[in-house]
């Protein structure tokens, strides 16, 4: 689930960027964070999504009172990165990372009817800028084990209707 909705949305953003930049190779990947100072070939000229942190949303109302009735409603917490090589300049991630702003400011909301490849038991994926102080930013990235590059960080509210799991062989306690 987590994957699907992540790597549905690098796919969405990087048809975005392909043809606002009209670059012909995918820009966008689902991976960790890594030192841009690395020589991997796949480091420079990127933009990554890294997922950094997992939370269940508790606090929605009019939940059913049986966990296999509700669906699962998760935050995530993800940092979007632009690396930039010798082939391209620190401006040229500026405009990467203002396009990702864009994208995002203008699709907000990821459904399986507007996204290809999500699935269909996500039901939706909301995207919110998450306003960070220095000191949180600082953390994230030291956790993370990169070096700073130009990035954002939002929030993602995924709501799952149904992973399939409820009633596997679990017979519910009652009468209690």
């Amino acid at each position: 689930m987590l994957y699907t909705a992540l790597k549905s949305f690098a796919n969405a953003l990087n048809a975005h960027i392909k043809s606002r930049f009209g670059f012909t190779q995918d820009r966008v990947q689902v991976a960790n964070v890594k030192r841009p100072d690395d020589k991997d070939a796949g480091e420079a000229n990127r933009i990554t999504i890294t997922l950094v942190n997992v939370r269940e949303e508790r606090n929605i109302k009019s939940q059913p009172t049986r966990p296999q009735e509700r669906p699962i409603y998760l935050d995530l917490t993800i940092l979007i990165a632009v690396y930039y090589g010798e082939e391209s300049s620190y401006e040229q991630a500026l405009r990467e990372l203002s396009a990702v702003i864009g994208f995002l400011q203008a699709n907000s909301v990821f459904t399986p009817q507007n996204t290809s490849g999500m699935e269909g038991n996500i039901e939706r994926l909301v995207f919110r800028l998450e306003n960070m102080e220095i000191q949180s930013l600082q953390n994230m990235w030291a956790m993370t084990g990169g070096k700073f590059t130009p990035s954002v960080v939002y929030r993602a509210q995924l709501v799952a209707i149904d992973e399939g799991q409820a009633g596997l062989g679990t017979p519910l306690i009652g009468g209690l």
